[in-house]
C-alpha cells in the first residue's frame, strides 16, 4: 500500500510542480502590475532621488525591506524585467520545501519513502491555486516571510549549540519581520517552540526580549492604514470568526467554491493542531521535529489572525484570495506530516496518508488553468502603449493600477521610460513614440498582415489587424501608423490571440493579432510593422 501511495504522491508532485513552473512562464509579463508601480518602480525612483529611507517606509501595513532589496537587484542588476522577482519566488518556495525535507530527514524515527514525502511537499507548496503568488513578481514578500520563519524554527529545533541556535533563530525571525508585517510574530512563535521543548527559561526569555525590541523598532512611527469597508459585512453573523476559519481552510474552497467547506476544514485542522499541542506537551512527547511542525502552523494561524483583523471588512470572499492560499497550503503540509508522525497503527497510517493525497487529487484539477487565456496581459500592453505615446486611456490603466491615484501611475511610467527600465529599455515599448516612419526603409518581404479595422473613441482612433513576420524576431512587434501625408500618427503592438490566422498561415505566432491607437481626425491610415530596421507594410482591408 505504501508503494502505491508513494507513486501517487510522486505523480502529483511532478504534475503540480511542472505545470506550475509552466504557468509562471505562460503568464509572465514584464509590465509592472498594481502595487509594482509605486512599490517597485516608485521605490527605485525614490532611491535614485537619494531617499534611502524608502527601504524602511511602510507599504500598506508592512515594512518590506528584504523584498525591496530583491526589487532593487531586479532593476539595478537585471534591467527591471521582473524575471529575477519571479525566479526568486520559485527559488524561495524550493528552499522552503528543502528545509521541511531536511527537518523531516533528521526527525521521525519511522521512515517513509522519499517519493511520498517529497511528493507531498512539492504538491502543497507549488499548487496553482495560489497562482497570484506565482505569476506576480511583487509577491516576493509573501513567500519570503514564510521562508525565513521556517528557517528560524528549523535552526531553533536543533538540540545542541544553544547560543548558535538562538542567534540564528533570532536572525531569521528578524529577516521574516523585514519581509512582511506578520513576521513580528515569529519571535513569539519561536519562544513557544522553546516552551514546548522545555528549553531553559533564560533561553526562552532571550527570544522574547529580542522580539520585543525588534517589534518596538518596527512599530516606531508605524501608521495603521485605513481600509475601505464593505457595508454588507455588517449583515454577516460572527464575520471575523468566519473570516478566520475560512482563511485557515481556504484551499478547500477551490474544490467546489464553498466557503462553508473551507471554514469547516479550517476548524478541523485547527482543532487537530490544538489537540496535538496539548496532548504532546502534557505527555512530554514533544520532539524537535514535532515542535517545528506545530510552531510552523502556529505562526500561520497568527498570520491568519493578523489578516483577519486587517481584511475582514472586505467580506468573506477576501479570505479565499489566491495570494492568501500559500500559507495555508504550507500549514496543511505541516499538519499532514505531523499526523503521519503521530499515527500508531497500520490503519491510522493508511488514513492519515490518504487524506492529503485525496485533497491534492481534488486540487490538481486546478492545474489546468496554467494554460488559460492571456488576453488581460495584452490589455496591459495596450495600457502602457497608450500612455507612452500620449494617448492615455484611463479605462485600460485601471487594469494595472488603482484609478483613484492615476497620477502615480503616470509619474512612475514616465520615470521608467526616461530611465529605460524593463520593457521601456528595448523593443516595442521603448520604440513607441520614438520611431518615425521613413519610406526609404520599407521592406515588404519581411511580413504578411493587415490593417483590418479602425474606429474612433473618446481619445482617438483605435486600429486593429494581424501581422506574421517572415524572419525570426521578438514575439511582440511594434506597428507604426501613418496618415496620407506619410506622417507618423500612432502606434500599435502585436500579441493578441488570433486563432483564425494560425489556421490559414503555417507557422503563424499565437499572438498574431495587433491593436493600437492613433490621433483623432487622421485620414487614410496605413500601418507598417517594424521588423528589425525596416518597415513592413500591412495591407488595408477593403
Amino acid at each position: 500500500m505504501q508503494r502505491i501511495y508513494s507513486l501517487w504522491s510522486a505523480l502529483l508532485g511532478i504534475v503540480i510542480v511542472a505545470t506550475s513552473i509552466y504557468g509562471g512562464f505562460h503568464y509572465f509579463s514584464p509590465i509592472p502590475y498594481w502595487d509594482q508601480w509605486n512599490g517597485y518602480i516608485g521605490f527605485y525612483h525614490a532611491i535614485v532621488d537619494g531617499d534611502y529611507k524608502f527601504f524602511w517606509s511602510q507599504h500598506m501595513d508592512h515594512r518590506i525591506v528584504f523584498p525591496r532589496v530583491l526589487f532593487f537587484l531586479d532593476i539595478w542588476a537585471f534591467g527591471g524585467w521582473n524575471i529575477f522577482n519571479i525566479v526568486s519566488i520559485y527559488f524561495m518556495l524550493a528552499c522552503i520545501g528543502a528545509t521541511v525535507w531536511i527537518v523531516y530527514r533528521n526527525g521521525p524515527a519511522q521512515r517513509y519513502s522519499p517519493f511520498l514525502i517529497v511528493g507531498l511537499i512539492g504538491s502543497f507548496l507549488f499548487s496553482w491555486i495560489q497562482n497570484e503568488n506565482l505569476k506576480w513578481g511583487f509577491q516576493t514578500q509573501f513567500v519570503a516571510v514564510y521562508l525565513f520563519a521556517v528557517l528560524a524554527f528549523a535552526f531553533y529545533s536543533k538540540p545542541t549549540g544553544s547560543m548558535s541556535r538562538v542567534a540564528l533563530g533570532v536572525l531569521f525571525c528578524t529577516m521574516a519581520e523585514l519581509s512582511m508585517g506578520n513576521g513580528i510574530a515569529t519571535y513569539y512563535a519561536m519562544a513557544m517552540q522553546g516552551v514546548l521543548l522545555r528549553r531553559s527559561w533564560r533561553e526562552v526569555l532571550t527570544v522574547v526580549v529580542a522580539g520585543v525590541i525588534a517589534n518596538a523598532v518596527y512599530l516606531y512611527h508605524f501608521v495603521k492604514p485605513v481600509m475601505s469597508f464593505d457595508p454588507a459585512v455588517n449583515l454577516v453573523p460572527l464575520e471575523r470568526l468566519r473570516f478566520f476559519l475560512i482563511f485557515i481552510g481556504n484551499p478547500l474552497f477551490f474544490i467546489n467554491n464553498s466557503l462553508a467547506l473551507a471554514g469547516a476544514g479550517g476548524l478541523l485542522v485547527f482543532a487537530f493542531a490544538a489537540w496535538a499541542t496539548i496532548s504532546l506537551y502534557f505527555k512530554k512527547q514533544f520532539t524537535p521535529y514535532r515542535a517545528f511542525l506545530l510552531v510552523g502552523y502556529a505562526f500561520i494561524v497568527a498570520s491568519a489572525i493578523g489578516a483577519t483583523q486587517g481584511r475582514w471588512m472586505l467580506g468573506l470572499y477576501a479570505a479565499v484570495s489566491s495570494r492568501y492560499t500559500f500559507p495555508v497550503l504550507l500549514g496543511f503540509l505541516l499538519m499532514s506530516l505531523l499526523a503521519i508522525d503521530l499515527a500508531k497503527t497500520k490503519r491510522a497510517h493508511v488514513l492519515v496518508i490518504l487524506v492529503p493525497l485525496v485533497l491534492l487529487s481534488f486540487l490538481v484539477k486546478f492545474q489546468r488553468n496554467v494554460n488559460g487565456d492571456t488576453e488581460v496581459l495584452f490589455q496591459w500592453k495596450l495600457a502602457v502603449l497608450a500612455q507612452k505615446i500620449g494617448l492615455d486611456r484611463p479605462k485600460l490603466d485601471n487594469l494595472i493600477f488603482p484609478p483613484d491615484v492615476h497620477y502615480v501611475y503616470e509619474r512612475e511610467a514616465k520615470f521608467a521610460a526616461e530611465n529605460q527600465i524593463g520593457p521601456y529599455s528595448r523593443g516595442w515599448l521603448h520604440d513607441a513614440g520614438l520611431v518615425r516612419f521613413d519610406k526609404d526603409f520599407v521592406d515588404a518581404t519581411r511580413c504578411a498582415g493587415f490593417l483590418e479595422s479602425t474606429h474612433t473613441d473618446d481619445t482617438g482612433i483605435v486600429a486593429s489587424g494581424w501581422v506574421v513576420p517572415h524572419i525570426t524576431t521578438d514575439r511582440s512587434l511594434l506597428v507604426v501608423m501613418v496618415n496620407g501625408d506619410g506622417q507618423t500618427v500612432g502606434y500599435g503592438v502585436s500579441g493578441r490571440s488570433r486563432p483564425d490566422v494560425e489556421g490559414f498561415i503555417k507557422g503563424a505566432p499565437k499572438g498574431a493579432g495587433w491593436s493600437g491607437f492613433a490621433k483623432a481626425g487622421e485620414k487614410n491610415l496605413s500601418a507598417y510593422a517594424l521588423i528589425g530596421d525596416r518597415f513592413c507594410p500591412l495591407e488595408t482591408a477593403k
